[in-house]
């Protein structure tokens, strides 16, 4: 009984390890689609405007993911029963019961594991964008700021508030100074003591 367990678990390793391969397989033909639709988007973008080619390149790799997925499903769904009739063979219920068990777990794992390859292929891509923008953006703007000198002024002024003018014009009137005194002669002096 209990080497006939041991069969029925290393019958289930081999299936999961054959549809952890396939999933690999699918995740790699998904990813050649996805290049195929790149490319083929290039080539639209050639002929038709950047955005149509865009919309277009998007609508193909959403298609062929789908039938991709489709066809892991498909995949893992035949590769179940398959294990589910292996498993049929032994003439013990409890053996039937845990290698069916095992062979839709294992079905299971590997449909999840493909699932997960694909998402973070996609995340990745997705990040590989934004970071392209953003230096896109980072490198114009610097540029932008080095060439115009008004545009330099603008963001000075934005971050540190406009310059003041002054008016240097004076609101009082100018002092004079007395004109310089001059000796008076001695008789004249005599004569200012006297009055």
């Amino acid at each position: 009984m209990a080497f006939k367990k041991k069969q029925a678990q290393a019958t289930a390793k081999a299936a999961e390890a054959k549809l952890a391969a396939r999933a690999y397989e699918a995740g790699s033909l998904v990813s050649a689609k996805a290049q195929d639709a790149v490319d083929s988007a290039k080539d639209a973008q050639k002929k038709h405007s950047r955005r149509r080619a865009r919309k277009d390149a998007v609508a193909t790799a959403k298609a062929q993911a789908g039938q991709t997925a489709d066809h892991l499903r498909a995949e893992a769904d035949k590769k179940a029963s398959e294990l589910a009739e292996a498993a049929a063979k032994p003439k013990r219920k409890r053996a039937r019961k845990a290698a069916a068990k095992a062979a839709e777990a294992a079905a299971a794992k590997a449909a999840k594991e493909a699932k997960e390859a694909e998402k973070n292929k996609q995340k990745a891509k997705r990040k590989g964008r934004v970071k392209r923008r953003v230096f896109v953006l980072v490198v114009g703007s610097v540029g932008a700021l080095v060439a115009s000198e008004g545009l330099r002024n603008k963001v000075l002024d934005a971050l540190f508030g406009a310059e003041e003018e002054f008016d240097y014009t004076s609101t009082t009137a100018p002092v004079t100074p007395p004109p310089p005194a001059t000796p008076a002669p001695a008789a004249d002096a005599e004569a200012a003591k006297d009055a």
